[in-house]
Parts: C-alpha cells; sequence; structure tokens
C-alpha cells in the first residue's frame, strides 16, 4: 500500500465555550449505494477504489488549504477494528461479499476489454 495520509484536522482555538482545548475534524464520506451496507462495521479499515472529480488549493492568512472530491466507485476491502461493534452481519458474510465484489470487478474488466477490441 502506498503512503498514508492523516486526514484530521487539527483547531488550535476553541470551538465553544465548553470545548476549549485543541480539536480534531475528520471529513465525513456520505455513501449511498443500491447495495446492502449492512455488514460493514462500525469501525474499522477500508480499501477504496475512487476517481478523482475536482482539487483545490486555497491561500489564507494561516496557510494553504487543500480539498479533493472524490468519487468512491467500489468498497474493495474492509475491516473491522478489534473490539468494534459490527453490525450483525459482518461475519462470515464479509467474504461471500469480497468474492462477489470481486467477481464483480473481474466481469467489469473483461467486458471493458471486449468493448476495446470492438
Amino acid at each position: 500500500m502506498s503512503d498514508q495520509i492523516d486526514l484530521g484536522m487539527k483547531y488550535p482555538k476553541p470551538t465553544s465555550p465548553e470545548n476549549p482545548g485543541e480539536q480534531v475534524h475528520f471529513p465525513s464520506l456520505y455513501v449511498d449505494s443500491d447495495e446492502d451496507l449492512s455488514q460493514l462495521p462500525d469501525e474499522g479499515t477500508m480499501t477504496i477504489a475512487f476517481s478523482v472529480r475536482s482539487r483545490s488549493k486555497t491561500e489564507t492568512q494561516d496557510g494553504a488549504r487543500h480539498s479533493i472530491t472524490i468519487d468512491v466507485t467500489k468498497i474493495l476491502d474492509f475491516q473491522a477494528d478489534e473490539g468494534a461493534e459490527s453490525n450483525g452481519n459482518a461475519g462470515d458474510d464479509r467474504e461471500a461479499n469480497l468474492d462477489k465484489m470481486a467477481e464483480e470487478e473481474m466481469e467489469s474488466q473483461k467486458s471493458k476489454k471486449d468493448l476495446e477490441q470492438d
């Protein structure tokens, strides 16, 4: 696997009177799919396939800010963190779901090659 990028952004200034210390914010990823997503654990590690839709860089007084919009095209693999809650389907179904996803990916790649040959 290539380099890791820590997406946590630290805010040293108080965000509210109740939270006077340093705050860490993580970007959110919303997934809307026809596929059943209940097998995903509450916390874990995920490998995705993606396509970059746009990139931007903004210069501010505090320094440069970078942003990116990506389309998540597939969830290639996932694994629950140790002790993380599951949604009840993550156990044996995980292998079957990953096998199904791998088969679909192989079929998709074969279809692309067939189209390129025509």
